[in-house]
Protein backbone atom coordinates (compact mmCIF):
# COMPACT_ATOMS: atom_id res chain seq x y z
CA UNK A 1 0.00 0.00 0.00
CA UNK A 2 2.61 2.58 1.05
CA UNK A 3 6.01 3.05 2.63
CA UNK A 4 4.41 4.87 5.59
CA UNK A 5 4.25 3.01 8.88
CA UNK A 6 2.09 4.05 11.81
CA UNK A 7 2.46 2.55 15.27
CA UNK A 8 -0.53 2.81 17.57
CA UNK A 9 -0.88 2.23 21.27
CA UNK A 10 -3.28 -0.75 21.36
CA UNK A 11 -4.41 -0.04 24.92
CA UNK A 12 -5.30 3.56 24.04
CA UNK A 13 -7.05 2.49 20.85
CA UNK A 14 -9.13 -0.04 22.80
CA UNK A 15 -9.93 2.57 25.48
CA UNK A 16 -11.13 5.07 22.85
CA UNK A 17 -13.11 2.42 20.97
CA UNK A 18 -14.77 1.14 24.14
CA UNK A 19 -15.77 4.70 25.04
CA UNK A 20 -17.16 5.41 21.57
CA UNK A 21 -19.17 2.18 21.64
CA UNK A 22 -20.50 3.02 25.11
CA UNK A 23 -21.56 6.52 23.97
CA UNK A 24 -23.13 5.14 20.80
CA UNK A 25 -25.07 2.48 22.71
CA UNK A 26 -26.29 5.03 25.26
CA UNK A 27 -27.41 7.36 22.48
CA UNK A 28 -29.37 4.57 20.76
CA UNK A 29 -30.99 3.57 24.06
CA UNK A 30 -32.09 7.18 24.56
CA UNK A 31 -33.43 7.37 20.99
CA UNK A 32 -35.25 4.09 20.21
CA UNK A 33 -36.88 5.72 17.18
CA UNK A 34 -33.57 5.59 15.30
CA UNK A 35 -33.51 2.72 12.83
CA UNK A 36 -30.51 0.66 11.78
CA UNK A 37 -30.10 2.33 8.37
CA UNK A 38 -30.07 5.84 9.81
CA UNK A 39 -27.64 4.64 12.46
CA UNK A 40 -25.41 2.99 9.85
CA UNK A 41 -25.25 6.13 7.73
CA UNK A 42 -24.54 8.37 10.72
CA UNK A 43 -21.67 6.18 11.89
CA UNK A 44 -20.35 5.90 8.33
CA UNK A 45 -20.53 9.67 7.88
CA UNK A 46 -18.74 10.17 11.22
CA UNK A 47 -15.87 8.03 9.93
CA UNK A 48 -15.68 10.09 6.73
CA UNK A 49 -15.75 13.38 8.65
CA UNK A 50 -13.03 12.08 10.96
CA UNK A 51 -10.74 11.13 8.07
CA UNK A 52 -11.30 14.50 6.38
CA UNK A 53 -10.62 16.32 9.66
CA UNK A 54 -7.28 14.50 9.96
CA UNK A 55 -6.34 15.79 6.53
CA UNK A 56 -7.34 19.35 7.45
CA UNK A 57 -6.05 19.50 11.03
CA UNK A 58 -2.65 18.04 10.22
CA UNK A 59 -2.38 19.78 6.84
CA UNK A 60 -1.34 16.52 5.20
CA UNK A 61 0.31 16.55 1.82
CA UNK A 62 -1.71 15.17 -1.07
CA UNK A 63 0.38 11.98 -0.91
CA UNK A 64 -0.38 11.51 2.80
CA UNK A 65 -4.06 12.35 2.28
CA UNK A 66 -4.30 9.56 -0.28
CA UNK A 67 -2.47 7.20 2.06
CA UNK A 68 -4.84 7.96 4.96
CA UNK A 69 -7.85 7.40 2.69
CA UNK A 70 -6.39 4.12 1.37
CA UNK A 71 -5.65 3.01 4.92
CA UNK A 72 -9.21 3.82 6.03
CA UNK A 73 -10.66 1.82 3.13
CA UNK A 74 -8.27 -1.09 3.55
CA UNK A 75 -8.67 -1.46 7.31
CA UNK A 76 -12.47 -1.25 6.95
CA UNK A 77 -12.41 -3.92 4.21
CA UNK A 78 -10.13 -6.22 6.20
CA UNK A 79 -12.22 -5.86 9.35
CA UNK A 80 -15.40 -6.81 7.50
CA UNK A 81 -13.80 -9.67 5.60
CA UNK A 82 -12.47 -11.17 8.83
CA UNK A 83 -16.00 -11.64 10.17
CA UNK A 84 -17.68 -15.01 9.46
CA UNK A 85 -21.00 -13.52 8.26
CA UNK A 86 -19.20 -11.58 5.53
CA UNK A 87 -17.32 -14.65 4.34
CA UNK A 88 -20.50 -16.72 4.33
CA UNK A 89 -22.30 -14.06 2.30
CA UNK A 90 -19.39 -13.91 -0.13
CA UNK A 91 -19.45 -17.69 -0.56
CA UNK A 92 -23.18 -17.60 -1.35
CA UNK A 93 -22.52 -15.08 -4.14
CA UNK A 94 -20.14 -17.45 -5.97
Amino acid sequence: MSEHVFITNKARVKMILDHLIECHDAFLEAHPEIGPLDDFMAVHNFHVVFVLSLERDFMLSTKLQLFVREMALETFRRALESKPAFRQGKEKQK
